[in-house]
């Protein structure tokens, strides 16, 4: 091997030697034997930099060990070292995606898809990162739309076949509101590969949107039997029955998601107010204790707090809680008012007109929480 300025030049023997590792090296990457994996393809860099595949095949190894950073240099030195390398641009796009860089993901696949332009994925990938630039990061670049149901267009046409894309044309549409063309491509997607639970979570959402609640319920069901551990599931479930008025199985899909979450504040907070309008209120009470513990500066957990004392009948604690709320929110005429009834209970008149008073000048004015 012999340098001539930045270049380096390998003879075809050396070349062939070097590289003759590489396939049983992907061997032992496809079996998820990571460690030796990696080992290998240091070896046929140490023997021969210029191995663009090994670049590769050690950047999909670093991605496997959860070190993308790493990766990404690895597939960097593939392209520069054969700027033409296709499936290194596809695979730095795959790591763009994970690293949330979607313009980064764009410019990979524009180049992957003038080597190779009739990779129906690729299209797909490519149409995903306008998706994320419009939804997610909210940009204001009308053409992303455009260009991404035209991507997704074109995968369809070099793939009938291909699930994925009709999945991600009818979840564009669904942001876009147009729910019956978004329920034809997620039909046609659930028809092509009816075990992917994704496809039943986002019809399920344009069937709500259809209020054809009975076919969402379906699908939610669907999508709890092939994601059973999956706390959204549950929590998404839960709010169809609740709005179908089955508090009961509303409650269960709670129960079911803070058992996969119980450190989850959120929903301990949903699942404490469907037992406070059950009249449950010392269950309430157990999980808005557990949220306030989890956060000591949420106004709205010691509310809640107070709420469910109130309920109790438990005057001077609910009390407790109000003032700790109003310590944390002095604006909130809300809390005022509530210990202004609180106050009442407990035969503090004169306090309990002061808090009305001081509810009237709050800046904040929430409607008052129905006690």
């Amino acid at each position: 091997m012999v340098l001539a300025g930045s270049a380096i030049f390998i003879s075809s023997e050396a070349m062939v030697l070097a590289c003759a590792g590489c396939d049983p090296a992907f061997r032992e990457l496809k079996s998820n034997r990571t460690r030796k994996a990696l080992h290998s393809f240091n070896l046929i860099i140490r023997a021969n930099p210029g191995c663009a595949r090994a670049h590769l095949g050690k950047g999909l190894t670093l991605m496997q060990l959860k070190e993308n950073n790493e990766a990404l240099r690895e597939f960097d030195t593939a392209i520069a070292i054969d700027p033409r390398y296709a499936d290194a641009f596809y695979e730095r796009a795959l790591l763009n995606e994970i690293l949330k860089n979607p313009k980064a993901v764009i410019a990979d696949i524009t180049e992957f898809i003038k080597l190779k332009p009739r990779f129906a994925p690729a299209y797909a990938l490519r149409a995903k990162a306008y998706y994320i630039l419009v939804y997610l990061y909210f940009s204001k670049d009308q053409g992303y739309t455009k260009l991404g149901l035209s991507d997704l267009d074109r995968a369809m046409a070099l793939d009938p076949n291909y699930a994925d894309a009709y999945k991600s044309k009818g979840i564009w549409l669904l942001g876009e509101k147009k729910h019956e063309e978004a329920l034809k491509y997620l039909n046609r997607a659930q028809e092509l590969n009816p075990k992917e639970p994704s496809i039943y979570g986002y019809r399920s959402m344009v069937y709500s949107e259809l209020a054809r609640y009975n076919s969402a319920l379906q699908d939610l069901n669907r999508l709890v039997e092939l994601r059973p551990r999956t706390l959204e599931s549950y929590r998404r479930r839960s709010d169809l029955y609740f709005l179908l008025g089955d508090k009961k199985r509303g409650l269960e899909d709670l129960n079911a998601a803070v058992s996969l979450a119980p450190k989850n504040t959120e929903l301990r907070n949903r699942r404490a107010a469907a037992y406070m309008k059950a009249g449950k209120y010392m269950e309430a009470l157990e999980d808005y204790k557990q949220v306030a513990l989890a956060s000591a500066l949420d106004d709205e957990a010691f509310k809640h707090l107070g709420d469910a004392y109130f309920k109790l009948g438990k005057y001077a604690l609910s009390y407790d809680n109000y003032s700790k709320a109003i310590d944390l929110r002095p604006d909130a005429a809300g809390y005022y008012l509530a210990r202004s009834q609180a106050l009442q209970k407990l035969g503090r008149k004169k306090e309990a007109s002061l808090d009305l008073d001081r509810a009237k000048q709050a800046k904040d004015t929430p409607a008052e929480r129905e006690l």
